[in-house]
């Protein structure tokens, strides 16, 4: 839990300080602010896709974690077998996170108007 919020907060913390001046971050979205002022900011896309990368590899090693203590453990195979498949459900977050990954890259690097395309 504790991973999660320092991740949470810095990634926060790395989007919003990634424009230059600071404000231009949420001020980028209005036109008119737009054409009267410079900025310069990082790619928002990249660091999304990052954190979310960060996060699979989090969910895959809490996956694997349990995997090598249930072999360890001295119990009949078939029950060591049904534990693992037990745990197995745990790589779940891990696909779930992966097909995240691909649908952000879309929306970032493609089809800004998802809501668009579901229509056409």
């Amino acid at each position: 839990m504790v991973l999660t919020l320092v991740v949470t907060a810095a990634f926060i913390l790395s989007l919003t300080v990634s424009c230059n001046p600071i404000n231009s971050y949420w001020n980028r979205v209005d036109p008119e602010w737009r054409e009267n002022h410079s900025f310069k900011c990082g790619n928002d896309g990249l660091m999304i896709l990052a954190l979310n990368t960060l996060w699979i590899i989090v969910d895959l090693a809490m996956a694997l974690l349990p995997m090598n203590l249930v072999w360890n453990l001295q119990m009949p195979k078939s029950h060591k077998i049904s534990l693992s498949a037990l745990f197995s459900l745990a790589f779940l977050p891990s696909v779930a996170a992966s097909c995240r990954s691909w649908a952000l890259y879309r929306l970032w690097y493609h089809d800004w108007d998802i809501t668009c395309k579901a229509c056409t």
